[in-house]
């Protein structure tokens, strides 16, 4: 049971998870503070809020959870996934608060579950963080072994 328990917290799917955990305190906070004290429009403060959170949890999620090398193809990609989820992420958090009267953070808190919740861990690995295809079928427990080396046949 510890193996498993190590073996699940050592998973990039926890370490994404707490990145993005990391990345919406950040977020919300700012959001916040753009709302409440700033008193800027709702939709407005959401994404700019989100700009700075999703740029916090691209350089976590490169670092922390998928520990890629690469920058400028995973950057492009997280660019494209993080527009699309912006301008719908936006005008949900507008609807929930200006429509239905949620307060502020509730209304964030739940369009971030909805939105980056279980559909970016699925975009961020088949998507954003992608390992080629000819490395991910080649990529067994068994192929992953070290070498051993292999003497030529007598001639």
């Amino acid at each position: 049971m510890l193996k498993s328990f190590k073996k699940l917290i050592a998973s990039w799917a926890t370490k994404s998870l707490a990145v993005g955990a990391v990345a919406t305190v950040i977020d919300v906070s700012i959001g916040s503070f753009l709302v409440y004290v700033v008193q800027l429009p709702t939709a407005i403060s959401a994404m700019l809020a989100l700009a700075i959170g999703t740029t916090v949890n691209f350089l976590g999620q490169r670092r922390y959870a998928f520990n890629e090398k690469k920058v400028a193809t995973p950057a492009l990609r997280w660019a494209l996934m993080t527009a699309a989820q912006s301008l719908v992420h936006g005008q949900l958090v507008h609807v929930l608060r200006d429509w239905w009267g949620v307060p502020y953070p509730l209304a964030k808190m739940g369009s971030d579950v909805l939105i980056f919740g279980v559909l970016q861990l699925v975009l961020l690995r088949v998507f954003v963080f992608a390992r080629p295809r000819a490395e991910a079928a080649t990529s067994s427990p068994s192929e992953s072994a070290p070498e051993q080396a292999v003497e030529p046949a007598p001639p």
